[in-house]
C-alpha cells in the first residue's frame, strides 16, 4: 500500500502518527538536551530542524506541496482581507517590545530562523498534513481534530514546572487558534500566510520576553488575554467554516 493511500483510506491512524512523530521527538530533544547539557535554543532548533525535514519528506512524498497550501492565491485581496484577523497577536506581541529590549542583528536572525523553522512544523503537521489527511471526512472535523491535538501539547508545559492554572490557559488558547488556522487554511487553500503570521508573532514575542534565554514564566494577565483571544478565535473559526464549500472531490467522502 502506498503511502498516498494509507492517508486516505486510514486517515485518523496518520494523524495520530504524525501526532506521535512530534511527541516522540520532543521527548527525545529534551533527554538529549539533559544528558548532553544543551541550552534551550540548540535543541530546540535541532529537534524543530529534524520535524521540519520529515514534515518536506512526508509533502513530497505524498505529493502535497500545492494541496497544502503553498501556492499563489487566486484571490489575493479576498485572501488578505480573511488574513487580518490572524493578526492580533502579532501586533500585541509587537507593541510590547521596547528599545531596550532590541537585540543584536545576529541574534535576532537566528531566533528569526528558529522561529521560522518551528512555524513550519508546527504548520504544515497541524494545519497542513492532518487537515487535509481528514477532510474528506468533513470540513469541521478536519479543523477541529488537529486543533484539538495541537492544544493537548501544551499540557506537556506543566511538566516544565508552569501553573496548571496557566497550563489550562495554554491549552484552550493554542486549540482556539488552531482551530482559526485551520480553518483559514480550508477557506482559502492557502497555508503561507498561517506560517509567516505565526513566525513574526513568535519572533516578536522572543525578543519582549527572550523566553529561549530567561525562560520567563506567563501570569495571570497573559491568562486574561489568552482567554480573549480563545472566544475571538473560535468565533473567527466558526464564521469562517459556515461560508467554506467542501471540496468537489471531497464532498461524497464525508462522514
Amino acid at each position: 500500500m502506498s503511502t498516498n493511500s494509507f492517508s486516505v483510506r486510514h486517515p485518523y491512524i496518520f494523524v495520530v502518527l504524525l501526532l506521535l512523530t512530534v511527541v516522540v521527538m520532543g521527548f527525545v530533544a529534551v533527554v538529549v538536551a539533559e544528558v548532553a547539557n544543551l541550552s534551550v535554543v540548540v535543541y530546540w532548533s535541532g529537534m524543530s530542524v529534524v520535524l521540519a525535514l520529515i514534515g518536506a519528506v512526508l509533502l513530497t512524498r505524498l505529493g502535497w506541496w500545492h494541496r497544502v497550501g503553498f501556492r499563489r492565491s487566486k484571490r489575493p485581496g479576498l485572501h488578505f482581507l480573511l488574513w487580518l484577523p490572524l493578526c492580533p497577536i502579532l501586533i500585541w506581541n509587537l507593541s510590547q517590545i521596547q528599545v531596550a529590549e532590541l537585540v543584536s542583528p545576529g541574534r535576532a536572525l537566528v531566533w528569526l530562523g528558529v522561529t521560522a523553522i518551528a512555524a513550519f512544523v508546527e504548520e504544515v503537521f497541524y494545519r497542513g498534513l492532518m487537515i487535509r489527511a481528514l477532510e474528506p471526512r468533513g470540513l469541521w472535523k478536519a479543523a477541529r481534530v488537529p486543533a484539538l491535538l495541537f492544544g493537548a501539547t501544551h499540557v506537556f508545559n506543566g511538566l516544565s514546572g508552569f501553573d496548571w492554572g496557566i497550563v489550562a490557559g495554554q491549552v484552550v488558547y493554542a486549540t482556539a487558534i488552531g482551530f482559526a488556522y485551520s480553518a483559514y487554511t480550508l477557506r482559502t487553500g492557502l497555508l503561507w500566510p498561517v506560517i509567516l503570521v505565526h513566525t513574526l508573532a513568535n519572533f516578536a514575542d522572543l525578543i519582549d520576553q527572550e523566553v529561549l534565554v530567561q525562560g520567563d514564566s506567563p501570569g495571570q494577565a497573559d491568562l486574561i488575554r489568552w482567554l480573549i483571544y480563545a472566544v475571538f478565535f473560535i468565533c473567527y473559526g466558526i464564521w469562517m467554516l459556515r461560508r467554506t464549500t467542501p471540496s468537489p472531490s471531497h464532498s461524497d467522502q464525508n462522514g
